[in-house]
């Protein structure tokens, strides 16, 4: 993970050239859903293939409160934030 100020990146490296795809998945699948995920809550995402060409590293980032409510309102996620007590 790395702060990066007002977001948070986190990063996943791998030795696999394959690259992520997103796939659609059952019901009652228990994988199939991560870029799903990751695509509703990031600000921005992409992958780094290793300069080698063995490997590469799938990273996305997480915005502020106010940022991520943003990105949730655009795809319907939410209506509004909750007040504050």
């Amino acid at each position: 993970m790395l702060d990066l100020g007002s977001r948070l990146r986190i990063e996943v490296s791998d030795d696999s050239p394959t690259l992520p795809e997103a796939r659609t998945a059952e019901a009652h699948a228990e994988s199939g859903r991560g870029l799903a995920i990751v695509t509703l809550l990031a600000v921005d995402s992409g992958v780094e293939v290793a300069a080698h060409g063995a490997g590469k590293t799938s990273w996305f980032e997480l915005g502020v409160l106010s940022e991520n409510t943003a990105r949730l309102k655009e795809v319907g996620a939410v209506a509004s934030p909750l007040p504050l007590r």
